[in-house]
């Protein structure tokens, strides 16, 4: 998974211990580069223990770094089949590296020679760099010959500042000590469209990331590609809802699924009430989020 474990995930399950993972020495370069291990990322160790406890399989962590383009897990059935597993993330860039912009600043400025607190909502996409180089006197200005902090804020969007800076919502107020500017990215807005939506939101990330069919494909580990899709904050929130417990119902078309691919797990971490699962022998399945140890999970339609 090259997108990293960029999500907080929340789910409610173990993993089991896995073999770590390699990189290699940033050091002088030798014939024998010299290896280290390094843990495993948590989204990839999470779908694994999902796959197995789902197929009662043994499924291995695959990529220890030994060569390029390894997938990430290697599934054992009990039968001596195997295949491959791949996991990668739906991750919205732009938005991860606003996100960190915040986080770094602890979504909180301090501008001098303002008179009242502000909050503001930051459009997904806007340099929180620029941002903070512009917003000050702009905000200073809107308090210019404002005798309420709501007539700040109303000429500060008066004066079309607020589309000009990529704000999404800017306000004034008397709570909070003069000068302080609280930052967060933008609210998620949509609607859900149900799980029909599923199918062709798959077909898009696995286009945008070919290297998931490629690395699957040339892997060779058996008949099966597996594909597992982490479901983030940032993707599509009519994919979200699917997910969340709002939609209850399966997708009806299978989707086109690159070479390389042909097994499709969606979960996501922070949301899911359940997970959804695509095999060319049984359509779509829903595959809860938690079980116990005593009760393996298995693939059920939902009733």
């Amino acid at each position: 998974m090259r997108a990293g474990d960029r999500d907080v995930f929340h789910a409610d399950i173990s993993w089991t211990s896995a073999s770590g993972r390699f990189y290699r020495n940033p050091g002088r370069h030798t014939d024998a580069m010299t290896k280290q291990p390094r843990p495993e990322g948590h989204s990839e160790r999470l779908a694994r223990e999902v796959v197995s406890r789902s197929l009662g399989a043994a499924v291995e962590c695959y990529d220890n770094g030994c060569a390029d383009r390894m997938p990430d897990g290697l599934i054992r059935y009990a039968d001596g089949r195997t295949a491959g597993l791949e996991v990668v993330g739906d991750h919205d860039e732009g938005y991860m590296r606003q996100r960190d912009a915040l986080a770094t600043l602890e979504h909180e400025m301090r501008i001098d020679g303002l008179r009242w607190s502000w909050s503001a909502s930051v459009k997904r996409g806007v340099s929180i760099k620029t941002l903070k180089h512009k917003l000050p006197a702009q905000l200073r200005r809107a308090e210019e010959g404002a005798t309420r902090p709501e007539h700040a804020g109303a000429a500060l969007r008066a004066a079309d500042v607020c589309d000009a800076l990529g704000l999404f919502t800017a306000t004034a107020s008397t709570r909070g000590p003069a000068g302080r500017v609280m930052l967060l990215s933008e609210p998620f807005g949509g609607f859900g469209t149900g799980a029909e939506a599923l199918p062709a939101w798959v077909e898009k990330l696995l286009h945008e990331q070919p290297d998931v069919g490629e690395k699957l494909a040339a892997a060779r580990l058996g008949d099966e590609g597996h594909a597992f899709i982490w479901v983030s904050i940032s993707s599509d929130v009519a994919i979200q809802t699917v997910l969340d417990g709002a939609s209850t119902d399966l997708p009806t078309r299978s989707p086109d699924l690159p070479a390389g691919v042909t097994h499709v797990w969606v979960m996501s971490g922070f949301t899911s009430t359940r997970g959804l699962a695509w095999f060319p022998n049984t359509g779509w399945h829903e595959v809860p989020l938690r079980w116990s140890n005593e009760q393996p999970l298995q693939l059920t339609q939902p009733s």
